[in-house]
């Protein structure tokens, strides 16, 4: 299994810091696609991708991750359109204590990108969940998107 560089890691969890939309996007066994948004997501101290999946809306996407450990993230920010996606193998569900204030200040960072964006007030919390289940993944390929030719090249690894 191939991991991303440190520098790589560290602009992940500096660029999911900024409150990125974030949708999760899986496939059962025979390949059906789901999506979900995410409530938050960040990089572990051991470089794992740990992302916050509402419930119920994520209940197809927590058994896909279960049955096929494959899972891709994709996170945009309303203000200027930069995306980054990541696709990883070996996902689990894990626990982790802090999840609700990890969403609250993801929350937030996420209403300041739609205010930059000039999203009216607070229409981002009709966007937002409350109960969340938490997955982990190793994040093996990631793709920076800015708007422009150069959209859709890898990170270097």
């Amino acid at each position: 299994m191939t991991r991303l560089s440190p520098a790589a890691i560290r602009g992940l969890a500096d660029f999911l810091a900024l409150g990125p939309s974030l949708v999760l996007g899986t496939c059962d066994e025979t390949g059906k696609p789901e999506v979900v948004r995410c409530g938050a997501a960040r990089v572990t101290p051991d470089g794992r991708l740990r992302i916050l999946v509402p419930m119920p809306e994520g209940r197809r996407s927590v058994a896909n991750l279960t049955a096929t450990g494959r899972g891709a993230l994709a996170a945009a920010l309303a203000s200027n359109y930069r995306t980054v996606q990541v696709k990883g193998r070996d996902a689990a569900l894990v626990r982790w204590p802090e999840h609700h204030s990890a969403a609250q200040e993801h929350l937030a960072a996420f209403g300041a990108q739609h205010i930059r964006a000039g999203v009216p007030g607070e229409l981002h919390l009709a966007m937002w969940s409350r109960r969340f289940t938490v997955v982990d993944l190793t994040p093996e390929e990631l793709f920076d998107q800015p708007p422009g030719p150069t959209a859709g090249h890898g990170v270097p690894g």
